[in-house]
């Protein structure tokens, strides 16, 4: 009988164009774009559609565009492709916003096709589905759409007054009256040349078979009757003339000994337990397999019910060892604190992700995170701290009145916020959660203000490098949330990085010197203070805490890093192995788990 030609995946394909497709020029669903675009019928006239289609989806997921051209096209400027890429992806996807825009308003049938044809031919689809079997049958049903809808607009237009219009349709109505008429349609694939017939019990009386194989002959199956309803009761039923259920019931056994008995051969199958409880065959099964007990009581010719035994294959077991590579060619010349914490917790990591460079695609997500909300607290307190730096230097007294700041921080978060809420609705319980600490944070910054410390500069941006082995270097690099300077003193700073997180989650990170090492990191960076601090400052629900190393001194740990950063540079360099050796708190957000395959060694039970 074949298939329904919506389930195809021509059809599926010129429905996601369909669904991307809009009459608002604006409107784009990136996951739309990107489930069209993966399809094989799209974009088939561009020679490298890999590398599109990759820089396409790195632009999508690293902005976390979920809809919208304008979003992608600043995403794509900030993608990490080279020059070239970014260009030939915006070059293409400008061409395709232009297609994907529908006619708007309502307008005669013929006008939606007309845009379909040029649609087709400008995003490589027509003749992808042209050259398909089964995309040459859809192009086929859509020259049929067109050509009945381009004879009952003329026809419409003739048999209408003089100026008077005709019927006129919405890109939506549109759109659904071809994906109808697709749910309606099947194909059929030809060149299929099988003995095998699958068909309905009805299909297969009259007809003989060399053999017949009966699926799902249970109690729950068969025969197949409708339930009465409450209005087709079996009084209305024989009032109309229409067969009541012990008729129908009849009728199908009827069906099914007919079929059996022009079969040379037949297979009757069920599932003998469902839900793990004994599942019976049908009546009339279990009736024919009583007939054949009786029939041959004492040495029946071959049993009626086979039970099905699953076929069982014995497989050696190979045995995974913890893995332990080693690649001192792939020794990144470079390092973040991130990756310096990745070789702390785990060298395979470190491996996976620095050296090996591999990283999951980011996940499009809709819903605000936190870690959103992390990044519009760095924003706004960017913006709070150069706009009251410059006010204070043009006004000198301005970072004394507290009212006066509370103000500032406050307006300057409302204006960041609002576009955001605007955009997506998700911001407003962390507009919530944010504004209740703006007291709380003027009331830190004044206590901090008074011990002596003066704002010096966000998002400072610093690199410097180390030496190991014979003279080989090893950069550091990384962002600085925020540097304050020592009013009393030049050469003395406090590095903060902001952290949405409670103060006790942070204290229990820092408890171990030298386990997190972003802090030390820091303080390398920057090396030219003669003093430095390194806190984190914790903005949490209600209060605003810095928190620090307790019983350490930074400098002697800021030491003792950098003396094993080298050292284990120079391990590596002269190619001892990363084994992966993760504590389970690491590995159970590690993206490389799966790499690793944690849990299948033969010493899984060692740390």
């Amino acid at each position: 009988t074949g298939w329904k030609l919506s389930t195809t995946s021509a059809a599926g394909a010129l429905m996601r164009w369909l669904e991307l497709a809009s009459p608002d020029a604006r409107a784009c669903d990136t996951a739309t774009l990107l489930d069209w675009a993966k399809s094989g019928f799209a974009w088939m006239d561009v020679a490298n559609k890999a590398e599109l289609l990759a820089t396409v989806e790195h632009a999508v997921r690293g902005g976390n565009v979920a809809e919208g051209w304008e979003p992608l096209f600043e995403a794509l400027s900030d993608v990490r492709a080279d020059a070239k890429s970014r260009a030939f992806a915006n070059r293409h996807l400008r061409a395709l916003r232009k297609l994907a825009a529908a006619p708007r308003g309502r307008q005669p049938l013929p006008v939606f096709f007309e845009w379909l044809a040029t649609a087709l031919g400008g995003n490589g689809m027509q003749d992808a589905l042209r050259s398909d079997r089964v995309g040459a049958k859809l192009c086929d049903v859509l020259d049929r759409l067109a050509a009945v809808a381009h004879e009952a607009s003329v026809s419409e237009r003739t048999t209408k007054k003089r100026g008077q219009g005709g019927a006129r349709f919405s890109y939506a109505e549109w759109r659904g009256f071809v994906s109808e008429t697709l749910e309606n349609e099947t194909v059929r694939d030809a060149d299929i040349d099988s003995p095998v017939v699958f068909t309905s019990l009805a299909g297969a009386s009259l007809h003989e078979f060399d053999a017949v194989v009966v699926v799902g002959a249970d109690a729950a199956h068969f025969p197949a009757v409708g339930a009465d309803t409450l209005f087709l009761t079996p009084g209305l039923r024989a009032e109309l003339g229409l067969l009541h259920r012990a008729a129908e019931e009849r009728q199908q056994l009827a069906t099914l000994a007919v079929v059996l008995a022009n079969a040379k051969s037949a297979l009757v199958t069920w599932q003998t337990r469902r839900g793990g409880e004994p599942n019976a065959p049908a009546a009339a099964i279990e009736r024919l397999m009583q007939l054949n007990r009786m029939a041959n009581p004492i040495a029946p010719r071959a049993p009626l019910r086979i039970p099905f035994v699953w076929p069982v294959h014995v497989v050696d077991a190979t045995p995974v060892a913890r893995p332990a590579p080693s690649a001192p060619l792939l020794l990144p010349s470079e390092i973040s604190a991130s990756k310096a914490n990745w070789f702390v917790s785990c060298p395979y990591r470190f491996f996976a992700r620095a050296m090996l460079k591999l990283a999951p695609l980011d996940e499009v997500n809709e819903e605000a995170e936190k870690r959103d909300y992390g990044e519009v607290v760095h924003r706004i307190l960017e913006r709070f701290h150069r706009e009251t730096k410059l006010r204070d230097d043009a006004s000198p007294g301005f970072e004394e009145d507290d009212a006066e700041r509370e103000r500032c921080l406050a307006e300057i978060s409302e204006d960041v916020f609002a576009p955001l809420v605007f955009g997506n609705g998700d911001y407003l319980a962390w507009h919530a959660r944010w504004m209740p600490l703006v007291p709380a944070y003027i009331a830190w910054w004044r206590s901090w203000r008074a011990s002596g410390w003066r704002f010096e500069a966000a998002e400072l941006s610093r690199r410097t490098h180390l030496e190991y082995g014979d003279g080989a270097r090893l950069g550091l690099v990384g962002r600085l949330d925020r540097v304050d300077r020592d009013m009393q003193n030049d050469r003395r700073v406090a590095i903060l990085d902001y952290k949405a997180r409670s103060k006790a989650n942070l204290k229990k990170e820092l408890a171990e010197p030298g386990e997190d090492v972003q802090l030390p990191f820091y303080r390398m960076l920057m090396f030219d203070a003669l003093d430095a601090e390194a806190l984190y400052l914790s903005v949490d629900v209600e209060h605003v805490v810095p928190v620090g190393l307790e019983g350490h001194s930074l400098d002697a740990l800021t030491e003792a890093v950098g003396t094993r950063l080298t050292s284990d540079y120079a391990r590596l360099a002269a190619g001892a192995a990363m084994p992966a050796n993760g504590i389970d708190a690491v590995c159970k957000h590690c993206d490389a788990r799966g790499l690793c395959r944690k849990g299948a060694w033969v010493d899984s039970g060692s740390s």
